[in-house]
C-alpha cells in the first residue's frame, strides 16, 4: 500500500477562507476558543492578492499573553484584521495594552468554514508533493482526549 496523505493546519485553511471577504488586510489573525481562558491562534501576512505567509505558528496562549506574541506583528503592520470565533476576545486583550493599534474584526466564523480552504492548502501542497508520512502524522488537538467511562454498560441492560 502506497498511501500518501497530505495535514492541511486548519487555521491556514480558515485563513484563506477569510481573503474574498476582506481582500486587503496587511495581517490576517486567526482565534478560536481553546482551552478555559485561552485561544488557539496565528498570524499570517499578505503576500499577495491570493497568497499568505506564516507569521505566527498556530499555537494556544492564555488570553493575557496575546499581545506580548502579536508585539512584533502589531509594530510592525498597518492592517490587522482577527477573524475566528475567539476574534472579540483577542481584540480586546491587545487593545487594553496596546491602545493605539486599531484592529479590525471579520465576520462570525460560521460563515467563512468552509472545505474551499482545506482544499486549496491540500492543493498547493499536493503540487509540491509535500506529504506527511503516514507513521509520523499526528494530529494537534488543543484539548487532552480522555474518553469518558460510561456508568453502566449496554449489557447491564439485558434482561438475563
Amino acid at each position: 500500500h502506497n498511501v500518501r496523505q497530505i495535514a492541511v493546519p486548519s487555521l491556514l485553511a480558515f485563513a484563506y477562507n477569510c481573503l474574498p471577504i476582506k481582500p486587503d488586510p496587511a495581517v490576517l489573525v486567526i482565534a478560536r476558543p481553546s482551552r478555559r481562558g485561552e485561544v488557539y491562534l496565528s498570524a499570517y501576512a499578505r503576500t499577495g492578492k491570493e497568497n499568505l505567509k506564516e507569521l505566527l505558528a498556530a499555537r494556544p496562549a492564555e488570553l493575557a499573553a496575546v499581545p506580548g506574541l502579536f508585539r512584533t506583528v502589531l509594530e510592525s503592520q498597518a492592517s490587522i484584521w482577527i477573524a475566528g470565533a475567539a476574534a472579540a476576545e483577542v481584540k480586546q486583550a491587545v487593545e487594553q495594552e496596546h491602545a493605539t493599534y486599531a484592529l479590525q474584526t471579520l465576520l462570525p466564523d460560521e460563515i467563512l468554514s468552509s472545505a474551499a480552504g482545506v482544499a486549496r492548502v491540500g492543493a498547493a501542497l499536493y503540487a509540491v508533493q509535500q506529504f506527511t508520512p503516514l507513521d509520523t502524522f499526528e494530529p494537534i488537538y488543543l484539548k487532552e482526549f480522555i474518553p469518558k467511562k460510561q456508568k453502566r454498560s449496554a449489557f447491564d441492560r439485558l434482561p438475563f
